[in-house]
């Protein structure tokens, strides 16, 4: 999958020139980030309530180049890391470790936007728990994803109100692992106020829905404050089939919300 991004970034960099439509680096993406998924590249720290853990993400969409202008399309980089931290004193050993890169080619037209993701994924248990109750194992996957959202609000009640869904589909998954669903939205208001939902199932199977909340304030336009109440399977790859119910206190950063 590696090989793939870097092949096809390779070919963005020989042949987008010869387009006078091309923006390279452009401000912002074309679709709206999932304010409220847990696996959504982003710089967030999220810090759990009961004090004994805290998941750490250090990544970001990153547009490469875009093309057209009353349609536009464009091609960002999605990379992300995304940590899960015990407690032991003053210190947060590592426990789990997730790894997303890939691509994602997105459109729109307003009002609906669309996205198409070719994504890797692999999971690894670091030794940082020595309470850990599960063992490790081989997690990776290949997928691609295809989405739709819909910008709802055109009055100008709120500076974003969207809903978006999509379906993923993977060619290569330890272990198997061949269908996901996703829907959600978002509001937040000019004032700043934000709530957000995310629900997802895996293999499409009601027993593994996970279902995050997001509430709370987003000052400076990039930056958010607030809570985070996560239901269901868990997110990370280490830990999936184990049932979690949290509620967090989550800071984030947003290239583009």
């Amino acid at each position: 999958m590696l090989r793939s991004v870097l092949l096809a970034l390779l070919g963005l960099f020989i042949l987008g020139p010869v387009s006078k439509a091309a923006t390279w680096l452009p401000a912002e993406t074309l679709f709206p980030r999932h304010l409220a998924s847990p696996l959504e590249p982003r710089m967030a720290i999220t810090a759990h309530l009961d004090g004994d853990q805290m998941d750490a993400a250090l990544g970001q969409g990153i547009p490469i180049v875009q093309f057209g202008g009353t349609h536009p399309w464009a091609i960002q980089l999605e990379a992300a890391a995304l940590f899960t931290l015990g407690r032991d004193g003053s210190f947060f050993p590592l426990q789990t470790f997730d790894g997303l890169v890939g691509l994602g080619f997105e459109t729109e037209r307003q009002p609906f936007f669309f996205r198409l993701r070719l994504m890797h994924q692999s999971a690894h248990l670091a030794d940082g728990d020595s309470t850990v109750t599960f063992r490790g194992k081989t997690f990776s996957r290949e997928y691609a994803t295809t989405e739709v959202a819909y910008a709802f609000d055109r009055s100008g009640r709120f500076k974003q109100a969207v809903v978006y869904g999509g379906l993923s589909a993977s060619w290569h998954a330890v272990p198997e692992d061949k269908l996901r669903l996703h829907v959600g939205g978002h509001v937040q208001t000019p004032q700043g106020f934000t709530l957000g939902l995310h629900l997802s199932l895996r293999d499409t199977d009601s027993a593994v829905l996970r279902r995050h909340v997001l509430l709370g304030w987003t000052f400076k336009h990039t930056m958010f404050l607030g809570l985070r109440y996560g239901k269901g399977d868990a997110f990370q790859g280490q830990r999936e089939g184990l049932p979690v119910e949290d509620l967090s206190f989550e800071l984030r950063w947003d290239r583009n919300p």
